[in-house]
């Protein structure tokens, strides 16, 4: 991605009349010369398919490793059951209407 802004699902309101990015004038810009492209290939709608904003913790990490990883690492395990609630919200759920609930004892 070569967007100055990294933009990825289409071209910024900041597009000039000849088609030039606003950040780097003297670029063309990359989302105009991707709609160009795509209007010549197979399955040029793709371009329309919405993609995830760009995760920048990740900059300078390596985007084939994760690919690597994803594919040949076991999947991570299904996440754990919530704990159960303290005895204390049963209880206060279990007292009929009008009760008040216990008082916690106040300290010394």
């Amino acid at each position: 991605m070569n967007c100055p802004k990294n933009l990825r699902n289409g071209p910024c309101g900041g597009v000039r009349d000849n088609g030039h990015c606003e950040v780097k004038p003297e670029m063309k810009c990359v989302w105009v010369q991707a709609w160009e492209g795509s209007q010549h290939m197979a399955k040029g709608g793709a371009i329309l398919d919405v993609q995830k904003p760009v995760d920048n913790r990740l900059k300078g990490h390596s985007s084939w490793l994760k690919v690597v990883r994803d594919k040949t690492e076991p999947a991570p395990a299904p996440a754990k059951k919530p704990a159960a609630k303290p005895a204390t919200d049963k209880l206060l759920a279990e007292k009929p209407l009008g009760e008040k609930p216990p008082v916690a004892p106040s300290a010394p």
